[in-house]
C-alpha cells in the first residue's frame, strides 16, 4: 500500500510540473482542411488553403516522428492558428515542431505564437531564410524588426532534410517588455538539458504578451516565404 501512495504522489508531482497544451500530429486523412480539425483562419481566405498532406514527417526519438501525415505551407496564402488547451501567463513555454524545407527565398516568418485574444500580435517569430551560400537560416524575433530586430541564425540547414525545430517563450516581470524568445534547431540528436539556443534569448522594445494562447501557421508574402513541410507540433512547460 505504502508503494502505491508513493507512486500516485510521483505521477501527480509530476504532472502538475509537466503539461502538454497542444499535440498536432495531423493524424487525419490526406486532403482533409486543417480547418476540420480545430484549425481556425484569420488571414489569406481560400488562397492556398492549408491541407493534411502526405507523407507525413520522420525524425530519430521524436515523439512525434512517424505519427500520420503533415501540412505544407507555401510561399502566399492562408494563415491558420491552434489553440492551447489553457492560455498561459507564466513560466516558459516550449513548442516543437519537424520541419521539411522545400524552398527558401528572401525570408519570412511562417509560425510562433499569438495571446488568445488576438491575430495579429505575433509575439514570437519564426523564420526560414535562403543564405549567400546557398543553405538556409533559421531566424527569430521578438516582435517586428524596428522593436528588436530579425536575428539569423547560421547558414548551415539544408532544404529537403527534416529538421527539429524548439522554440520558447519566457515570461519575466520585470517590465513589460521583457519577456524573451529562443529558438533551437537541431538535426541530430536532441540533448536531454536545454542546451544554449540556436538564436537568443531576444526581447527588445515590443510589448510583452498578456497571455500566450495560439500558435499560428503563416503563409506570408511570395517573394519571401519558403515552402515547407511541417509535422508533429507540440507546446509543453519544460524542455522535457
Amino acid at each position: 500500500m505504502k508503494k502505491l501512495i508513493l507512486l500516485f504522489c510521483f505521477l501527480l508531482i509530476s504532472s502538475l510540473s509537466y503539461s502538454q497544451f497542444l499535440a498536432e500530429d495531423f493524424d487525419y486523412t490526406a486532403g482533409d482542411s486543417l480547418g476540420a480539425h480545430s484549425w481556425t483562419t484569420f488571414s489569406g481566405s481560400a488562397t492556398n488553403r492549408l491541407f493534411v498532406t502526405s507523407p507525413g514527417l520522420t525524425y530519430t526519438n521524436y515523439i512525434g516522428s512517424g505519427i500520420g501525415n503533415a501540412t505544407t505551407l507555401t510561399n502566399n496564402g492562408q494563415d491558420q492558428y491552434k489553440s492551447l488547451n489553457a492560455n498561459q501567463t507564466s513560466g516558459s513555454i516550449y513548442t516543437s515542431m519537424m520541419v521539411n524545407v522545400t524552398t527558401a527565398r528572401t525570408g519570412d516568418y511562417f509560425t510562433g505564437y499569438l495571446p488568445s485574444t488576438s491575430t495579429t500580435l505575433f509575439t514570437g517569430r519564426f523564420y526560414v531564410k535562403l543564405a549567400a551560400n546557398g543553405n538556409i537560416a533559421f531566424v527569430a524575433s521578438k516582435t517586428t524588426a524596428g522593436s528588436g530586430g530579425i536575428v539569423y541564425g547560421d547558414s548551415v540547414f539544408t532544404t529537403g532534410v527534416t529538421y527539429l525545430m524548439v522554440f520558447k517563450y519566457t515570461f519575466n516581470t520585470g517590465t513589460g517588455v521583457d519577456d524573451q524568445v529562443s529558438l533551437f534547431v537541431f538535426g541530430g540528436a536532441v540533448p536531454s538539458t536545454e542546451p544554449t539556443p540556436y538564436v537568443g534569448p531576444l526581447t527588445g522594445t515590443g510589448a510583452d504578451l498578456a497571455d500566450l494562447g495560439r500558435v499560428f501557421l503563416r503563409q506570408g508574402t511570395a517573394a519571401s516565404s519558403p515552402d515547407l513541410r511541417v509535422d508533429g507540433i507540440y507546446t509543453y512547460n519544460s524542455w522535457d
